[in-house]
C-alpha cells in the first residue's frame, strides 16, 4: 500500500493498494491524478527518470531525494549555494554507451559526450549535522532535486528544511499501524478482496479521526493538528460511540469538548529516537544494542554545500545555461 498523506493535517490525500509483487513505483504512477498545481512532492526512493517526468506534468511541485551517484552536471550555480542541471534520459545513455562500444571495437575515437536532453532541475546539497545530549554527533549529506528553479522564490535552505517536514508522514503511517490496528496484530482476511476492504475499513477510521482533529484545530487558537494527540482524539471518539446523540452536530460538539480536556499542551520537535524497522523474533538482547536513551534532546544545524566546479563537471560546451522561471511559493502537501 501506498498513502499519500499531508503533512500539515496527516490526512489521507490518495491511496492504493497492490500485491507483493508490485513495486512501489507502480503503485506511485497509479496515484499522479491526485496530485494537484500548488503541492509540494517530497519523498525518497521512488526516484526514476519516467515518474520524474509524468508527476512534473502534473503541475505539482516536486522536492525528491536522489541518490549521490546520480549524473547532474552543474550548469550554473545560484547565489544560495544550489545549482541548476538536466536530467539524463536512460535511453539516451544506453544508445550513448552502445555507440562507445561499437567504435571501440572498430578502433574508432570515441564520439564526444551527450549533453543532457532532459527537463531542468534545481540541485540542493545540504549536510544536517544531530547533536543529542549524550554529546554524540552525527552528520548526513541529502542531495535533493526540485522543479521550484528560482532562489527567491524557495531558498536553498528553507527547501533542505521542508524536506525534513515530510517525517510527519512517517508518524501518519504509524498512527495507522499501531495506534489504529493495534500491536501484534495481523489482517484478519483470509483472501485479497477481503483483505482490501479491511485496508479500506481502517484507512476510512483514520481520515475520520484525522478529521476530528482538523476541525478541533480550527476551533482552538493558534492550535496546530500536530499538537493533538491522535491517542486521545481516537479514545473520544470510540468514547462517545456510546453515549451519541441523536443531531450530528450535537454529537461533535461533545467530542469537541472532550478533546480539548486532552489537548497536548507541550509539543517537543527537536528530538530524536533510534527507529526500529521491525521487532526482533528472539527474547535474548542482541550484543550490537544500542545503550543511548531511548529518546534524547537534539540540536540540528543545516548547511548548504555549494557544488565544486574546478573539474569537468561543468556545462557540455556550447550548450546555452538554462534561465530560471519565477515559480510561486508552494503549500506543502
Amino acid at each position: 500500500m501506498v498513502v499519500l498523506i499531508a503533512c500539515g493535517s496527516r490526512r489521507i490525500i490518495s491511496a492504493v493498494f497492490g500485491t507483493y509483487r508490485t513495486g512501489e513505483r507502480s503503485l506511485a504512477e497509479r496515484m499522479l491524478p491526485a496530485l494537484q498545481v500548488g503541492m509540494l512532492l517530497a519523498d525518497r526512493g521512488f526516484f526514476s527518470y519516467r515518474l520524474w517526468c509524468a508527476a512534473q506534468a502534473t503541475g505539482a511541485h516536486l522536492l525528491w531525494r536522489v541518490q549521490a551517484d546520480l549524473h547532474l552536471p552543474v550548469q550554473r550555480v545560484l547565489p544560495d549555494g544550489s545549482f541548476l542541471s538536466r536530467l539524463t534520459d536512460p535511453a539516451d545513455s544506453t544508445r550513448q554507451a552502445k555507440k562507445r562500444a561499437r567504435r571501440r571495437q572498430a578502433g574508432k575515437a570515441q564520439p564526444a559526450p551527450l549533453a543532457p536532453r532532459g527537463p531542468v532541475v534545481r540541485v540542493v546539497e545540504a549536510v544536517i549535522t544531530v547533536r543529542t545530549d549524550d554529546g554524540a554527533t552525527r552528520a548526513g549529506h541529502y542531495r535533493l532535486v526540485t522543479t521550484l528553479l528560482n532562489p527567491q522564490a524557495a531558498p536553498a535552505a528553507e527547501l533542505a528544511a521542508a524536506y525534513a517536514k515530510r517525517w510527519a508522514c512517517e508518524t501518519g503511517f504509524r498512527e495507522i499501524k499501531t495506534y489504529l490496528r493495534g500491536t501484534r496484530r495481523a489482517l484478519r482476511a483470509a483472501d485479497p478482496d477481503v483483505a482490501r476492504q479491511e485496508l479500506w475499513a481502517y484507512l476510512i477510521v483514520y481520515q475520520v479521526i484525522r478529521h476530528v482533529i482538523y476541525l478541533t484545530a480550527l476551533r482552538g487558537e493558534n492550535l496546530e493538528p500536530a499538537r493533538i494527540s491522535f491517542t486521545a482524539a481516537r479514545d473520544a471518539v470510540q468514547d462517545s460511540i456510546a453515549t451519541t446523540f441523536r443531531h450530528a452536530d450535537t454529537h461533535a460538539e461533545q467530542i469537541y469538548r472532550d478533546l480539548s480536556r486532552r489537548l497536548i499542551t507541550k509539543h517537543v520537535t527537536c528530538r530524536t529516537c533510534p527507529r526500529m524497522a521491525k521487532r526482533p523474533l528472539f527474547h535474548f538482547p542482541s550484543r550490537q544494542a544500542s545503550t543511548a536513551p531511548a529518546s534524547q534532546n537534539a540540536i540540528y544545524r543545516l548547511s548548504i554545500a555549494a557544488p565544486n566546479i574546478t573539474g569537468a563537471e561543468t556545462q557540455h560546451r556550447g550548450e546555452p545555461p538554462a534561465q530560471p522561471s519565477v515559480v510561486a511559493q508552494p503549500r506543502a502537501a
